[in-house]
């Protein structure tokens, strides 16, 4: 039986009745993200994850059935997640060019922070991981995109933005030049107001036209 077996039968225990116990689930977390910031994720093992964490190797296979899902969860879960969207019907407070200032410099924060230093790293990995790319999309970029789709749905629906507007689009358009910047020039400090600067340049194509 391999490895990967064996953990995964161990993985039947707490449908036996074993519990979880939240305090590995941290101890894990913790040195999965670690390791990431230390070593990159080519070089991340779930024994190097093990051992960081003072847990079996088992503990870990009940949990995350692969090294790419434990290391999407253990981002997922240290990222500063967007602000849930408004109830149906009820628009931000604030026009939309402040909204869009706001989650950007929130973006460009976090970039600042120990998870957001990894996303130069975690872009590279997806590349030649299909399997790390697809459980990325779906936890970490997929939920942030529907949320900025609603914000800008709801900015049309009020007309703070062209009522023709591709939202797809917009959102390449809002945060892809930032996130360029972060994973391409992350050595280089961002100018002041870089953001509102981004987003009055964008708002030209994007808003109501007089």
């Amino acid at each position: 039986m391999t490895e990967v077996e064996t953990a995964a039968t161990d993985a039947d225990l707490p449908a036996r009745g074993r519990p979880r116990d939240p305090h590995a689930d941290e101890a894990i977390i913790d040195a999965t993200i670690a390791l990431l910031t230390e070593e990159g994720f080519d070089r991340v093992s779930m024994d190097a994850v093990a051992a960081r964490a003072g847990v079996g190797k088992a503990t870990i296979y009940r949990r995350w059935p692969s090294k790419e899902a434990l290391v999407i969860d253990a981002v997922a879960r240290r990222s500063d997640p967007m602000p849930d969207p408004p109830p149906p019907g009820v628009f931000p407070v604030g026009p939309i060019r402040e909204q869009l200032t706001a989650l950007l410099e929130g973006v460009a924060a976090m970039s600042r922070t120990g998870v957001g230093r990894l996303l130069p790293c975690m872009v590279g990995a997806s590349v030649s991981n299909p399997a790390l790319a697809t459980h990325y999309r779906e936890r970490i970029i997929a939920p942030r995109r529907a949320r900025l789709a609603e914000l800008l749905t709801k900015a049309v629906e009020v007309g703070a933005l062209r009522e023709d507007l591709d939202v797809d689009l917009a959102i390449d358009l809002v945060v892809g030049p930032l996130l360029y910047r972060i994973v391409f020039a992350s050595d280089l400090p961002m100018p002041e107001g870089h953001c509102a600067r981004l987003v009055d340049e964008l708002m030209q194509g994007l808003a109501v036209q007089a």
